[in-house]
This record gives C-alpha cells, structure tokens and sequence, in this order.
C-alpha cells in the first residue's frame, strides 16, 4: 500500500511511503476475499491531527469488522477498499490435479444478459446484469468486457471486470453501470475469455429514448426586448450538464456581447440585453446541447 503526503512540499524528498502486512492465507482456502484499509496516524495515544475535515474523529476500534463503523469526516480519503476480489487456492491433492486434467474441455458461457432497465432515456444510467456458468474444470485468469454494438463491427468497449476464478460448475454474477449516448436500438455485448477455452458471448438490446428538448423564450408579434433589461431563456430535455446559448442577428452569430455563452443545464438562463446590441427585428436565440450535437432548438423573436 502506498501512503501520499500531500503537504510534502519538499522536492528532494519522497512523499509516499509503503506499508505492508503479512496476511495468513491458510484457514481461507477455496474463498474468495477482499480486502479495505483504514489509515491514520498517532501522537502517543491520540489521534493525529489532520487538515480540517479530512480526517477520522476517533481512532478505530482494534476488533474493527465493519466499514460503517470508522468514523470518518466529511472529506477524508482515510479509507480504502481494494474492489478486486482475490482468490484463495485450497491446497490440493495428486488426485485432484489429475481430476481436472482429464476433465472434459471447460464449457465456459455467458448464460444471461439483462439491462435494468431495458427502456431508458438518452444518457440516464442503466446496469447491464450478467451472470456466468462454468463447465467441468476450474478456470483462472477470466476477463469480461463489455460493449456497446458488436465488437466484430467496431462496437465500443464500455467496461471490462477480471474475475480471478471460476470453480467447476460455478455460476457468477457480474453488475456494471452504463450511460447510452445515442438513442434507439442499442446493442450491448458481453465477453468472457479465459486462456486456453473458447470465448463466450451474450447479447441484450437496449431501447434508449430520444430526448426532446423544448425552449421557452420570449417572442411573438408585440413583444419587445429592450437593452438594459433582463430576459429570461428556460428550458427542459438537454443532456449532459452545460448547454450553448448563441445570439444571432439575421444569419450572423453576434460575437461576445455578454449575452451568449456556455452555462450550466440548470433550466434556466437570465441576461440583462447588452447596450452595444443594435436596433432589429431578425434577432434569433439558438440553444444546443453540448454533449448531443443534434439536440438544438432556434428561439425566433423579432425585436
């Protein structure tokens, strides 16, 4: 484990140190295990003071057995949890060796593949579900990756998950997020590979539903903005977090003059009608969304 000093300012000296234990792994064979670290310094028997709120406020229990239980600030990074499972090989016998060296080629599939939920917005996050079912032998070394369209045909990866053993006739069950960014019919792929077997594959469609995103802007016959005043631009169905607001004079975008600008997809958008605007009645607002191009809408007003 490596221990980051982060007030280190001193360029000669290392500001990380290793810390080690010895871990007995006899009593634990045939388990799978994983393992957190909690970290905290000492002045004799107190705790050692740390930057403000980035700390423990007591020093743990020595019979610790559970995360909930460390009493953590706010902002402390005092806690660690290693999310690699690793596995525990049981001592085995002469007779198991020969066992799984004459056991028939492994049969390694991807049994199911849900998407919870299968119909989803456009960029709302999804799980992809899957479970795994091994043959006759024990596999080692196993990686699952996962993909958005068919990898044959150039399907994106999205994820990939290690799992260190499989028993013979085991079954696991595997959870990774996924955020879709285009709408429609999504294939999601999942493959499992491991040295020495054949490749298994599954596959689930996605529905994602195309947001639609709608402007409410003030516009229509008599109604006047005038320099000096604010405007209010609201709106709902952008994705992502920041959206695009350009002013256009006729087919021209109007350069910085403090009204356009990136800001945040709160919804809403207020500027006060900059003085240097000219006098016009082709002044159109185009709102986009920044993370998906084809979200745009033009807000017509006239003058």
């Amino acid at each position: 484990m490596r221990v980051y000093n982060s007030a280190n300012a001193d360029a000669e000296a290392s500001n990380w140190i290793l810390a080690e234990t010895t871990f007995n792994t006899t009593d634990y064979g045939d388990r799978y295990l994983m393992f957190w670290v909690v970290v905290w310094g000492e002045e004799g028997s107190a705790l050692m003071p740390e930057m403000p709120d980035h700390g423990l406020t007591v020093i743990p229990a020595a019979d610790l057995t559970d995360l909930a239980d460390v009493a953590i600030e706010d902002h402390s990074n005092n806690l660690g949890f290693y999310r690699q499972p690793i596995f525990i090989a049981p001592q085995t016998s002469q007779d198991d060796v020969e066992a799984v060296t004459t056991a028939n080629e492994a049969d390694l599939i991807v049994e199911t593949v849900d998407l919870m939920p299968s119909l989803v917005d456009q960029h709302r996050e999804v799980k992809i579900a899957v479970t795994l079912r091994n043959g006759e032998r024990p596999l080692d070394s196993i990686s699952v990756y996962f993909y958005d369209d068919d990898p044959l045909v150039g399907g994106k990866a999205i994820d990939h998950e290690l799992i260190p053993h499989i028993r013979a006739h085991d079954i696991v069950a595997l959870e990774v997020p996924y955020q879709p960014r285009t709408c429609g019919w999504r294939p999601v792929y999942v493959v499992a590979q491991s040295p020495g077997v054949a490749s298994a594959q599954g596959m689930a469609v996605l529905d994602v539903r195309c947001s639609i995103p709608t402007v409410h802007f003030p516009s229509g016959p008599g109604v006047v903005l005038r320099t000096g005043e604010p405007v209010t631009a609201s709106w709902q169905g952008f994705s992502g977090p920041w959206v695009k607001v350009d002013l256009y004079d006729g087919g021209a975008l109007v350069g910085p003059v403090g009204f356009s600008g990136i800001v945040r997809n709160t919804g809403s958008y207020t500027r006060v009608v900059p003085h240097n605007l000219r006098a016009g009645d082709d002044y159109r607002i185009k709102i986009s969304s920044l993370r998906d191009r084809s979200q745009v809408v033009w807000c017509i007003h006239g003058r």
